[in-house]
């Protein structure tokens, strides 16, 4: 082989550093024979050769095919790389130990003496200067560890690196020891629950359960596991308060519901019963009255025969009717000096004429007969009767005036809190006291219309 031929006969100081002997055999920086100026005469193409057409036209080495480089030029690139590498590894090492004894290559690399350095290697001998090319040849000088490290002799003596060559982390372990020691602060102490206001200081269970909803966030973040539990047990009380509280309610609507269409059911019984003539009569035309002076058994017999007027006509003789007709209004003076405010009462005073009975149609209407005993101008003692409304309605306006001063007291303890800052929510708002209707009871109230 040509190459090979060239690089026996060559002198004794090619490959090294500095001789290149003149000539025109001559070798490159590669230790490769340079070509002379004028080629040898074999070299020429086979007359009618015209190639072989297949070639790119790219240059010398930059096929694709596969080049296998020259086991005697390795050898001798490997044999200057050497010469270089004795050279740099003292500077190298002299950097290595600037730093203690150990040191990336990363750092290495980037120290202008090993720059320097690796500069002096001429071109063409390895593909890249690099440190660890140069430290990887002297392994006993200079030991390469895990993670890209490098360490001299001083750096075992200074204990960063383990006799058995692993990296001796003093920085980490301190770091992570530091880590440890450092205290965790402890949470920040949770604000204390707000205390829970006074239940029976709402006016129903619907107000209480509004209350404890609201404030169970609250108790959810801030109290103990027993305070807790109790706050939902308290919610579970008072739903099933307010909820038989609503079903009194409804039943209270319905009542009334069925109380208003008896009403109405009376009025229209009432209105379908008047005397023929005054169905349309609406009270307001004046009545001469005429009947002072009129004697008890007078008295009776006209209101006997108002009570016969409505039978005549085949009309139900309800109280309130008989009460109400033009008749019994001609007689006003005389019932007020026989001690009697309303028609009504006659019937109760006199017994042994009236009886008033419960209607079985309607059992707001009482209807008024004659006694069968009854015989005109006869001899009877009046019962006395105590109409106790007048004591009914003192009652009642008390009560009334107590409910009032209750409501402005709750009013001004209220404003008294807002005005301290402290929270009135789900409280009772404040209800006017002109808006207060102080109803009396419906069976009290039916009776009065009954009565009357």
């Amino acid at each position: 082989m040509m190459w090979g031929a060239a690089a026996q006969a060559a002198p004794a100081g090619w490959g090294q550093p500095g001789l290149t002997p003149a000539g025109p055999s001559a070798p490159s920086p590669w230790g490769q024979p340079q070509m002379a100026a004028a080629a040898p005469a074999h070299w020429a193409q086979p007359a009618g050769f015209a190639g072989f057409g297949k070639g790119k036209g790219k240059g010398f080495g930059k096929g694709k095919g596969f080049r296998v480089e020259d086991p005697v030029v390795k050898a001798q690139k490997e044999a200057m790389f050497m010469q270089y590498a004795t050279q740099i590894v003292p500077i190298i090492s002299g950097v290595i130990d600037e730093k203690g004894g150990f040191c990336s290559l990363g750092d290495l690399g980037k120290d202008q003496k090993v720059l320097d350095a690796l500069t002096t290697i001429p071109e063409g001998i390895v593909k890249k200067k690099t440190a660890k090319l140069v430290v990887e040849k002297f392994p006993d000088f200079i030991s390469c560890l895990e993670g890209g490290c490098v360490a001299t002799a001083k750096g075992y003596e200074t204990g960063k690196v383990n006799s058995d060559g692993t990296v001796n982390n003093t920085k980490k372990r301190q770091r992570e020891e530091k880590v440890k020691e450092i205290k965790i602060p402890p949470l920040p102490k949770k604000s204390e629950v707000k205390p829970m206001k006074d239940l029976s200081t709402f006016t129903n269970p619907k107000m209480v359960l509004s209350y404890l909803c609201n404030r169970l966030p609250m108790v959810c973040e801030r109290a103990d596991d027993q305070e807790l539990e109790d706050n939902i047990n308290l919610i579970k009380e008072f739903r099933e308060k307010a909820a038989a509280t609503i079903s009194k309610q409804n039943a209270r609507k319905l009542a009334l519901q069925k109380r208003t269409e008896e009403r109405e059911k009376a009025q229209a019984e009432r209105e379908a019963n008047k005397l023929d003539g005054e169905e349309n009569d609406t009270g307001e035309e004046e009545v001469e009255d005429n009947s002072a002076g009129m004697s008890q058994p007078d008295l009776i017999e006209k209101v006997v025969q108002i009570v016969r007027l409505f039978e005549n006509q085949a009309k139900k003789a309800f109280a309130l009717n008989v009460s109400d007709c033009r008749a019994s209004k001609e007689i006003k003076n005389a019932l007020t000096e026989h001690g009697c405010r309303k028609l009504n009462q006659i019937f109760r005073r006199f017994p042994k004429t009236f009886n008033v009975e419960q209607d079985t149609d309607c059992v707001l209407n009482r209807i008024v007969k004659i006694d069968e005993g009854y015989i005109p101008g006869m001899e009877q003692e009046p019962v006395e009767w105590v109409d106790t409304r007048g004591t009914n309605q003192q009652e009642r306006e008390k009560k009334k005036e107590a409910y009032k001063l209750k409501k402005q007291a709750q009013a001004e303890a209220k404003a008294a809190k807002v005005a301290a800052g402290e929270d009135v929510d789900g409280e009772m708002e404040d209800v006017p006291v002109d808006a207060i209707d102080a109803e009396e009871p419906d069976a009290k109230r039916i009776k009065t219309e009954i009565e009357e």
